[in-house]
């Protein structure tokens, strides 16, 4: 009796030392590796030939009750690598018997080991029964309970070492990334072409991401209600074009687009339908601070036949690249802009110079009269326009216009009167008879544009001190006689270009010594101030009434000082012309 207890307490030591020993020989082995699924296999191979088990599997925890299968042996139902389920774990116990859950229950799988690190349950190793039928005793439970925390350092290293490796990779991915948008950077502000713009994209897309087609849309310059196709590649001509995407309603998305979308979530059903038809998978907007200014349409890469989302790292590149070519575009538009603004800005200055030539250079010297003209246009060039005619050594033309319009059509125009009048313009031909031959001419030449000329046209005549005078719709010019009394030149008729064969009357007056005459045009009294009040006649009426007595060249410079100062340095919106005429 003796000797049997003495055998059995050797067996027993002798198991002992024999588990003790595996323990050590599979801890040196984990302890060996990073390799996770090598070290899954390892214990579930050692458990299995250990224990003559019939099948295994280990399940490592994702989420608080979400595993996963990484590693399995035996015969099992529909059970791969990646398999997830859910289980509701026991609080404290190591192990459980597991029949009870219908996932272990329909693929025989009787017991369960929690793997644990820290008093957090990071895994289960889950066993069949054994092959000879017979339940797991006490000092196997111990073993595989022992086996499970060691390995389960084993598995946290692994894990962590799983994820450096991620990590690495799309640390490395994220640096290829920056590499990549760099080097397209550079070839994007390289130039300013928008078509070499749109083709570095589209080779970039293919040449690095292995995308198969693509296609750039944006709102129409012309009709931003319209949608343009600027570039695509790998699509057929019928598919994916500016008229089909407007009808169905693509600008809206330009509103909404923010982040890339997977076209099978596209709400709208044609638009959804008309990408998928084309083979276009994702869309990702083109913003420049937030705001969606085109669209990148991208297929799937080449040899993917499945249509699925690309992943997230992929997505945040394609929106970063899409954004970088978006401002490239706009800079390169900005290039144009600024380009041909250059050459309009110098076709203008020459346009400034022509037209400085067609007026007065000086003011003329006659006898007994002081005359003096100044003209300041708004833009570079304007349609005020007035002259001083040589007509013979007694008799000077004096005239004054202003075209309707503004900038290059007034400055037109005023070019056509300022050479009607040259040819019309004769020494005693009647004031009238002359006015309504420019009439007729100008309105030839204006035809259904809308535009016409207020005029006056007056000739001196020194000898006689005599003024004959046509308004033609112009404010009435001022003459302020010595005594200080007022009269408005306003014989004429109606603006030049409006009717042809309109009538118009001449009107001769005396000029005596120290008369003065005004002519202007109403961007002196339309001038307008900070408070968005006008100059006004009154004001500059009186002003010319108190200094009248002065010379013509100072009363230009104190009306012309006068004006500024109360514009406060606001910009006029009309040209200023005035013309004094003053008899001595």
């Amino acid at each position: 009796m003796g000797k049997a207890i003495e055998n059995a307490y050797y067996r027993q030591l002798e198991r002992r030392l024999f588990d003790m020993s595996a323990l050590f020989d599979v801890s040196q082995a984990l302890n060996s590796s990073l390799d996770l699924h090598a070290i899954l296999d390892a214990i579930l191979l050692t458990i299995l030939g250990k224990h003559a088990c019939n099948r295994g599997i280990i399940l490592l925890r994702e989420s608080d009750d979400l595993f996963t299968v990484n590693s399995l042996r035996g015969a099992l139902h529909g059970i791969k690598i990646g398999f997830e389920i859910q289980i509701d774990l026991p609080a404290e116990e190591m192990f459980f018997f597991s029949d009870e859950i219908d996932f272990f229950r329909k693929n025989q799988l009787h017991l369960s080991i929690l793997i644990r690190k820290n008093d957090r349950t990071i895994g289960l190793i889950c066993l069949g029964k054994k092959v000879n039928g017979r339940s797991f005793d006490p000092s196997e439970l111990e073993f595989l309970i022992s086996l499970s925390n060691i390995a389960s350092t084993s598995i946290e290293n692994a894990q962590v070492y799983r994820q450096m490796k991620v990590l690495n990779r799309r640390l490395d991915w994220k640096l290829q990334e920056l590499n990549s948008l760099f080097e397209v950077g550079e070839e994007l502000n390289f130039g300013f072409d928008p078509d070499r713009i749109l083709q570095v994209l589209a080779l970039t897309l293919m040449g690095q991401m292995a995308i198969s087609k693509c296609f750039v849309c944006s709102p129409c310059t012309k009709d931003d209600t319209k949608i343009d196709v600027t570039i695509k590649r790998g699509l057929g001509s019928k598919k994916i074009n500016s008229e089909q995407l407007t009808k169905q309603g693509f600008r809206s998305l330009f509103s909404n687009l923010n982040d890339p979308i997977f076209v099978q979530r596209i709400t709208k059903e044609e638009i959804r339908e008309t990408c998928l038809n084309a083979g276009i998978f994702h869309l990702i907007p083109m913003q420049i601070k937030n705001v969606t200014k085109g669209i990148l349409g991208v297929g799937a890469k080449f040899g993917d036949k499945t249509i699925t989302p690309f992943p997230e790292d992929n997505l945040e590149y394609l929106k970063m690249l899409a954004a970088q070519t978006m401002i490239a575009l706009e800079n390169a538009q900005l290039f144009q802009l600024a380009v041909e603004k250059e050459r309009i800005e110098k076709e203008l200055e020459v346009a400034k110079n022509i037209q400085r030539s067609l007026l007065p250079s000086n003011n003329p010297k006659y006898p007994g009269f002081q005359i003096s003209g100044f003209n300041i246009s708004c833009f570079q060039v304007g349609g005020d326009y007035y002259d001083f005619i040589h007509l013979t050594d007694r008799c000077l033309g004096l005239a004054i216009g202003d075209v309707t319009g503004k900038g290059v059509p007034a400055a037109l125009l005023m070019a056509n009167m300022h050479a009607y009048l040259r040819s019309h313009v004769e020494y005693q031909t009647p004031v009238n008879e002359m006015i309504s031959k420019i009439n007729s001419s100008l309105h030839i030449s204006t035809g259904t544009t809308g535009k016409f000329i207020t005029f006056v046209y007056a000739d001196l005549d020194v000898e006689k001190r005599e003024l004959t005078y046509c308004n033609a719709g112009h404010n009435y010019p001022i003459l302020f006689r010595n005594s200080g009394e007022k009269e408005y030149l306003d014989a004429g008729g109606l603006p030049l270009g409006m009717f042809p064969g309109a009538p118009y009357q001449a009107k001769t007056i005396q000029l005596h010594p120290g008369d003065l005459l005004t002519m202007y045009t109403d961007g002196v009294s339309e001038a307008w101030n900070r408070d968005e009040n006008e100059y006004g006649e009154e004001r500059l009426e009186a002003l010319i009434k108190a200094h009248r007595k002065e010379t013509a060249d100072d009363l230009m410079k104190r009306i012309l000082q006068d004006v500024a100062n109360f514009s406060d340095g606001m910009r006029q919106t009309d040209d200023i012309t005035i013309v004094l005429c003053k008899a001595l």
